[in-house]
């Protein structure tokens, strides 16, 4: 019996000592994906080796002939816990790596998402169709960190039997990786985020994508609620940065000549001069705005966005025009005239098709704010 048990004690500590030295060195973590060397375990070749160590804990006693797993690693559930807490840390720190990198400054960072469907008419898209659409590597490189572990986490489920601690922190870990992005991503990257237009479309895009995949499925509620906040996440920051550019455009008529009531002498060239560079200079801004939201994001958060953008643009200037105390009779033709030109401005931008793909009350609310100049002209 002691002489047993000293075996035991010494048996433990060997593979202890083996599971420390050889399989989960330390400053692992700090390793760079695809090293290797005799003192860090890449960070490549670590899930494998954890997976190793998970059926080593059920065979080995068997093989050298000792009772149980107790007799090799003593707590029946340590080894459990040293293989999740090793996966967690590689699986987040791949994820944190990747959040860090979102804002690169190269060409490849930037691509087509590969989840991108042929194009269908509206009637005919379920729910596996996505929309094409421009996304980040770090997307993709998370989508995979959580695949993986949400893959790891079910083959655990399968294998574990009633343990589920190895299942339970892969699970997590899938969540808190989505997590970091969702969350992470705004802060980390704050001012470069917010002072551009491209980046918050592609964290939208991102966002889009990662719930369109982890959304379906159903293995479990906690995932599919994470997947339902990214979706939320990014229509938030999106629309945050349509109301932006609406700003944007209201600041840009008051300091103009549309906001200080010169339209009324619209009719004098020097002042129709001065307006329709300002007009020129708005519309070239709103317009290259469009042009980044049709060449980022899905045609129809894109239809969306320049539907919102040019409606608002075209009732900006109406109300500008509206607000004044007394219009010039000369001036009236030269303003009917400005209207019908930033109408057939707008519909280049707001074309049938994009308006095809927004939404119903999008595209109405823009076809509303056409009209309404429309009306406006006959007036003048």
């Amino acid at each position: 019996g002691t002489r047993d048990s000293e075996y035991a004690n010494y048996l433990r500590r060997l593979v202890w000592d083996w599971l420390a030295r050889d399989l989960f060195q330390p400053p692992l973590i700090l390793a760079s994906d695809g090293a290797s060397t005799s003192s860090v375990v890449s960070t490549t070749s670590l899930p494998k080796r954890c997976v190793a160590t998970f059926y080593l804990s059920k065979v080995l006693p068997e093989i050298i002939g000792v009772g149980d797993v107790e007799a090799v690693f003593g707590d029946s559930t340590a080894v459990l816990k040293m293989v999740a807490g090793e996966l967690r840390a590689d699986l987040l720190f791949r994820a944190r790596k990747s959040v860090s990198n979102f804002v690169l400054d190269d060409e490849d960072h930037v691509l087509l998402s590969p989840l991108a469907s042929p194009w269908r008419p509206k009637e005919r898209r379920n729910s596996n169709w996505f929309p094409s659409c421009l996304v980040t590597r770090t997307s993709l490189h998370i989508m995979e960190v959580v695949k993986q572990a949400c893959a790891d986490a079910a083959t655990a489920s399968q294998d574990g039997g009633e343990d589920q601690v190895l299942p339970e922190t892969l699970l997590s870990t899938a969540i808190e990786a989505l997590e970091a992005y969702r969350v992470d991503i705004p802060i980390l990257h704050q001012t470069a985020f917010q002072g551009s237009l491209k980046l918050r479309c592609l964290y939208h895009n991102d966002c889009f994508m990662l719930s369109h995949v982890f959304g379906n499925i159903r293995s479990t509620s906690r995932l599919v609620s994470t997947a339902m906040k990214l979706r939320s996440s990014g229509s938030e920051v999106l629309l945050e940065a349509i109301a932006d550019e609406k700003q944007r455009l209201y600041q840009s008529i008051e300091i103009s000549s549309f906001g200080d009531g010169s339209l009324t002498h619209y009719g004098t060239p020097h002042v129709r001069k001065q307006c329709d560079l300002e007009l020129t200079r708005m519309f070239a801004h709103n317009q290259e705005v469009c042009r980044v939201y049709a060449a980022m994001l899905p045609a129809g958060a894109a239809g969306n966005a320049i539907a919102s953008l040019c409606g608002e643009f075209l009732k900006a200037l109406t109300g500008s025009i509206l607000a004044l105390a007394e219009i010039a009779a000369e001036a009236c033709d030269g303003l009917a005239f400005l209207l019908a030109g930033t109408v057939a401005n707008c519909e280049r931008l707001a074309t049938p098709d994009r308006l095809r793909e927004a939404d119903a009350d999008a595209a109405k609310g823009y076809q509303t704010a056409v009209k309404r100049v429309q009306a406006f002209q006959e007036i003048l």
